[in-house]
Formats: structure tokens, C-alpha cells, sequence
């Protein structure tokens, strides 16, 4: 008992530094994060039901357990070309602003960990697609990841207006 005490009264233990986490993936050349705390499942890319009038970057529609859950195409939302799937690629079921959405992207990477406000703040970037988007830049290794706020990216809501362009 005595050791116990002796040990907490010397503060010799930090507190631990709250952190912050992050998915991070790939999509159309470049690497994309997104809170950790968004991301409802991660599933292996099957084909999605395509419907009529959709915006360029929603590839359809995939049944969830009963959920109907739009699939968009990262790269192309970003002004690349369309993705061709393949096995390989995944989906990325994130919640956003009126529900959840999929994201098609290359492939899941990692889970990285910032403390808690460690984010580099996003450039000012005129009339850049992606920019409007970013929650931060992670340093990681000379590059840096986009941390992208899903319900910035899409709004659901305007799937239903018939025309709905993207």
C-alpha cells in the first residue's frame, strides 16, 4: 500500500494528451482523411444501383441492411475522371448532413492519430474544388493529407430535386 501512495504523490505519470483520429485512404491519386468519428463502416466495393437525373459523381445506390445509401465517386466530385471499380477498391460509408453517404475510394490506408486541435490549418485556395472541403492537412512524412468534412462534400437533401446537378 505504502508504495502505491508514494509512487501518486510523485507525479512521476503524465496525463495523457488527448488525440484526435483520422481514416486515412486514397482516391483518384490523392490521399484524403476523415474523422474517424464520421465513419460508419468500411465495406469491400460492390455495384450500386444507379438512378435517374443523379449528379455526374454519384454512382447509384447500395441497400445497407435495409438503408439506402448513395454512392458518390471521390475523384470525380473532385473534377477527376470517373472511377472505374474494381475488387480492390472500397467503400467508405461516412455520415453526413441529412444521413449517411458512401465514398468510393482506392483503398483505406491507416488510422492516424493528432493531438486533439493539431491540424494545419487549410490554404486559401480560389476556385479550388477540394478546398472548401478541408478541415486541415496532416503532415505525414514531405507529403500531407486532406482531412475532408464529409457534410461539406454532399447534401443529401438535394438528391430528391428533380435535375439535381453536381
Amino acid at each position: 500500500m505504502e508504495l502505491g501512495r508514494g509512487i501518486a504523490r510523485r507525479g512521476a505519470v503524465a496525463a495523457p494528451v488527448p488525440m484526435d483520429q483520422f481514416v486515412c485512404f486514397a482516391a483518384g491519386g490523392g490521399s484524403y482523411a476523415v474523422d474517424i468519428l464520421a465513419v460508419r463502416e468500411i465495406r469491400a466495393w460492390t455495384p450500386a444501383s444507379p438512378l435517374p437525373e443523379m449528379p455526374p459523381h454519384m454512382i447509384g445506390i447500395l441497400d445497407l441492411r435495409g438503408a439506402m445509401v448513395p454512392v458518390f465517386d471521390l475523384a470525380r466530385r473532385f473534377g477527376g475522371p470517373a472511377t472505374r471499380p474494381t475488387p480492390t477498391h472500397v467503400v467508405l460509408v461516412v455520415a453526413v448532413a441529412g444521413g449517411v453517404a458512401g465514398l468510393l475510394v482506392d483503398a483505406v490506408s491507416d488510422i492516424v492519430a493528432v493531438p486533439a486541435g493539431g491540424l494545419l490549418p487549410a490554404p486559401e485556395i480560389e476556385r479550388r474544388a477540394d478546398a472548401a472541403y478541408l478541415d486541415g492537412l496532416i503532415p505525414q512524412g514531405e507529403g500531407l493529407i486532406a482531412v475532408l468534412g464529409p457534410s461539406r462534400l454532399f447534401d443529401l437533401r438535394g438528391l430528391a430535386a428533380p435535375g439535381a446537378g453536381g
